[in-house]
């Protein structure tokens, strides 16, 4: 089964676990993740799209 968010319901409604790993955690931030974007935690907050973007290669 995916781990990603589809936007809907199934699970629980607290939102204290990770949307990518599973972890439970007050912790989550957002992050965009494969153009998903994401409540992760700490430890998935590497793999945000944001911190990744393409740079100009010359």
């Amino acid at each position: 089964m995916a781990k990603y968010s589809t936007g809907g319901g199934g699970g629980g409604d607290d939102g204290d676990a990770c949307e990518l790993c599973g972890r439970e955690t007050t912790d989550l931030e957002r992050a965009t993740v494969a153009g998903a974007k994401l409540l992760v935690c700490s430890d998935c907050r590497p793999h945000d799209d944001a911190g990744n973007a393409p740079s100009s290669r010359g």
